[in-house]
């Protein structure tokens, strides 16, 4: 490193390399395209979910949605303006910070519909259900919900079954994880009631609050959700006194 930036540490410096590198665009879209094209023409839809659950393929496929995701972000602009503007306010929530989602039909969506089997009705919730307890896979299901269309998100949320077999999902060691993600990254009002409705009941019954199950997590974005859509506070609360034994 050049003697001004040698107080950065290692890894910023390495970052710093990947923005310098912008200009060349070309040669990274055509590496980008090069990458895709291995993984969609060479690997079935089964090999795609054995990537989503290996401990370096998983990573990649990872990474490769999040670019295609930034690289066609529809109304960019639009976006990070939205995303200044709430930043401040959600942060005081304690809500997860906005992050761009990929539009329908665009590469990334083409890649996930591939990984989860959207278009197969009698498979995509084995898919998910499958790829939530995987340790590596998992945390591929998670950076979907971050990124992922709102029509998306819906496919995953329902036909995940995660309203239905919330308590199976939240008592996996795994999986609780997917559905911290899930609660951090809900898009609709409907879909918000639904989930809290069945963490209350978590949390009434004391498996979330006791602490030698480690759910706390589910507790903590629960509560952000319930301040997002202003919503289901007083429940929460009152479930809270009652799985604490304190009422």
């Amino acid at each position: 490193p050049d003697s001004d930036k040698s107080h950065r540490s290692r890894h910023a410096g390495m970052v710093e390399l990947v923005y310098e590198a912008k200009e060349l665009t070309t040669s990274f879209r055509d590496t980008l395209q090069d990458l895709l094209k291995y993984i969609w023409n060479e690997g079935t839809n089964v090999g795609l979910q054995e990537m989503a659950c290996h401990p370096s393929a998983g990573p990649l496929l990872m990474l490769s949605l999040r670019v295609l995701t930034y690289a066609y972000c529809p109304k960019k602009q639009d976006w990070q303006q939205k995303s200044l503007n709430e930043e401040k306010d959600n942060f005081r929530l304690g809500i997860v910070e906005p992050q761009p989602k990929f539009g329908l039909d665009s590469p990334a969506h083409n890649l996930v519909k591939r990984i989860l089997l959207l278009d197969v009705d009698d498979k995509v919730g084995d898919v998910i259900y499958g790829l939530s307890g995987e340790p590596r896979g998992s945390h591929v299901l998670e950076t979907l919900m971050h990124i992922s269309a709102d029509e998306v998100h819906s496919q995953i949320f329902y036909k995940g079954g995660f309203n239905a077999s919330l308590t199976e999902y939240v008592e996996h060691d795994v999986s609780n994880f997917v559905v911290q993600a899930l609660l951090s990254t809900i898009r609709s009002k409907d879909q918000a009631e639904l989930l809290l409705k069945g963490v209350e009941k978590l949390v009434t019954n004391g498996y979330v609050v006791n602490p030698s199950n480690r759910r706390i997590g589910i507790l903590w974005r629960a509560t952000e959700l319930a301040a997002k859509f202003r919503i289901h506070q007083e429940s929460l609360l009152k479930a809270i006194r009652i799985g604490c034994g304190l009422t």
